[in-house]
């Protein structure tokens, strides 16, 4: 009956807030969101490019095992201006909203962070009008942190790296994590008051050989500076999308291999957990994925995951 109730009130407020799209809303804020209820599994996906019919089937198996709430890591929209150079061929804000609809459906809360693809406009647009029919999808670039009587959440919204010589990965207007911003983080994890989840798009490194931020020349390009600010803290897990190769894999931040389907203590270390994306892509061992998600569970200072495949 908790549950229920909670999640009533929680709709309400949501639809309350949330009636309007509006363009100016702050870039952030730290607002928190406190539930009357406990999470412990959990369910999370990234990186679905706009390929909505892949998120409707992997959070559908997500609820159907046991789910109380989906995380989307970022990369709604494919924006096809940002990775080929090319006109966009869809508009990013409508598939932002289809996107969101798709994970809507099944009838759980949804928390989305945006990744390096979106724009503000785009992300604020779209998730405001998939917000229309399913006010329980949670915007965590305003609520960054979110307590509930088991799992808290923290949440990093947008991308670390801006360009370098070659590329640009994050569009003109879209959510640059400065290390202001990035330092923001610690300061939320103080005021957690049981296992805490971080949700970011980009994995910090964690140096693992095959680790969620290998890429395919056997590289980690995970941020070296997300890792420094997380040795300061007691964050359990993080929870990352970006590099789609390396779906599936976790790691501790000192480079150990953390398996899957087996419970791992979180005391004194924090776990870095790669969902890949929720469309095809070539895994790190070779396979051709047909779009993954992950399952989480804790068990106080306990998690163990399992893999979730579109087919």
């Amino acid at each position: 009956m908790k549950i229920i109730f909670g999640s009533i009130i929680l709709l309400f407020l949501l639809s309350c807030s949330t009636s309007e799209p509006q363009d100016n809303v702050a870039l952030f804020s730290n607002r928190t969101l406190h539930l009357n209820y406990s999470i412990h599994t959990i369910g999370a996906i990234s990186d679905p490019h706009g390929d909505t019919m892949s998120v409707e089937i992997i959070t559908q198996k997500l609820k159907d095992q046991g789910a109380q709430v989906i995380i989307i890591a970022g990369d709604l929209p494919l924006n096809e201006e940002l990775r080929s150079g090319v006109v966009d061929q869809q508009d990013d804000t409508s598939e932002i909203t289809e996107v969101l609809s798709a994970a809507g459906k099944v009838g759980l809360p949804v928390y989305v962070i945006p990744g390096n693809h979106e724009t503000q406009i785009s992300y604020t647009r779209g998730l405001r009008e998939a917000q229309r029919v399913y006010p329980s999808i949670i915007d965590l670039t305003q609520y960054r942190f979110i307590n509930s009587t088991g799992v808290d959440f923290i949440s990093l919204p947008g991308y670390q790296i801006e360009q370098d010589q070659a590329h640009r990965y994050i569009p003109k207007n879209g959510y640059f994590l400065t290390p202001s911003l990035l330092d923001d983080f610690t300061s939320l994890s103080k005021i957690t008051d049981g296992p805490t989840l971080l949700i970011t798009h980009g994995p910090p490194f964690t140096g693992a050989i095959h680790g969620p931020g290998t890429i395919q020349n056997g590289l980690d390009v995970g941020d070296k500076y997300t890792t420094g600010l997380l040795q300061q803290t007691n964050i359990s897990l993080v929870v990352s999308g970006h590099i789609h190769e390396a779906g599936g894999l976790a790691a501790t931040l000192n480079g150990q291999s953390v398996t899957k389907g087996t419970w791992h203590s979180t005391t004194n270390k924090t776990i870095v957990l790669s969902t890949g994306s929720t469309s095809p892509w070539q895994l790190l061992n070779g396979s051709i994925s047909s779009g993954l998600g992950v399952l989480i569970h804790f068990n106080n200072s306990r998690l163990r995951f399992t893999v979730i495949s579109a087919d």
